[in-house]
């Protein structure tokens, strides 16, 4: 399934979806961090945060690469 369609089940109240999308992008967006902080425990919080900031602000998401926007949000 792919990032769109796992979105869009999420909007619509799925929880499993989420779950999904975190598991899927948790690798490279955790690793991506960690090379930015270079300390596990701070990576750790901001991976968290990066997760709350994208939920917040998911229905300003325009569907273009979803491991880039939290990218994005992570840099900022």
């Amino acid at each position: 399934m792919s990032d769109r369609e796992l979105l869009a089940r999420y909007r619509s109240g799925d929880s499993g979806a989420l779950d999904e999308l975190i598991g899927r992008h948790r690798r490279p967006l955790y690793g991506f961090i960690l090379n930015m902080t270079d300390r596990p425990g701070d990576a750790d919080d901001v991976f968290q945060e990066v997760w709350l900031r994208a939920l917040r602000s998911i229905d300003g998401y325009e569907d273009r690469g979803f491991l880039s926007w939290l990218i994005m949000i992570a840099r900022n």
